[in-house]
Parts: structure tokens; sequence; C-alpha cells
């Protein structure tokens, strides 16, 4: 796809985080219509491996949106498998909440749980 011209199933311009721009097609099959971001990662060091290969756990995150979808998801999951699930944007600020509360509580910064 030209920087000029969209797929003609994409009804705008792709959201700023959107790294697949150049890669919309007119024949992208229905499924493969989405807006992707960039990927973030953590390493579990904690955590028991899926597979005894050397490679570190992982949490891998990053944004997802199917055009059709009104907002983004964010992708959770495990190394590169399908272990994980999508979460709405609220859904994360609220898990980034619970989160830092319990960073805090296990520091010994905050008394009450």
């Amino acid at each position: 796809m030209s920087a000029t011209r969209r797929p003609y199933w994409l009804p705008g311009n792709c959201p700023p985080w959107c790294l697949l721009v150049t890669e919309h097609r007119d024949d992208d099959h229905p499924e493969d219509r989405s807006h992707a971001g960039r990927d973030a990662s953590v390493t579990l060091t904690a955590a028991d491996p899926l597979d005894l290969d050397g490679e570190p756990e992982e949490m891998r995150l990053y944004l997802l949106q199917h055009y059709r979808e009104c907002e983004p998801r964010i992708w959770l999951g495990r190394n590169d498998t399908d272990r994980g699930g999508h979460l709405t944007l609220d859904e994360a600020e609220a898990l980034a909440a619970e989160l830092r509360r319990l960073v805090k509580v296990g520091r010994g910064e905050d008394a009450g749980e």
C-alpha cells in the first residue's frame, strides 16, 4: 500500500500507534485487518519455564485493534504462545492499579491490604 492510499476496507487512517500503516493491503484476510502496536516484554525471573530451551519466560504485551472495533485491546500473554488474553483499556487500567497497590504493600510502603 502506498503512503497516500488506504486499502478499500479501511475507513480512516490508522491510529498513531499502528506499526502496520504501510503493510495493510486490499487482500488482507478479514481476520488480519487489524492495527498492531509495538510490543513490550517483561522477563519473569520467578516463573517456571514453559520449555527447557534456556530462553527466559516473558510476559508480552501490545496494543491490537481490529479495524471494526471502537478502541484497542491489550494482549497480555506468555512468551510467543497463545497463553494469555485480551484486556480492554479499562480492564488494563484496573489491573495496573491493582499491581501498583500490591507492589506498595509488598514493599511495605502501604500497611493496609
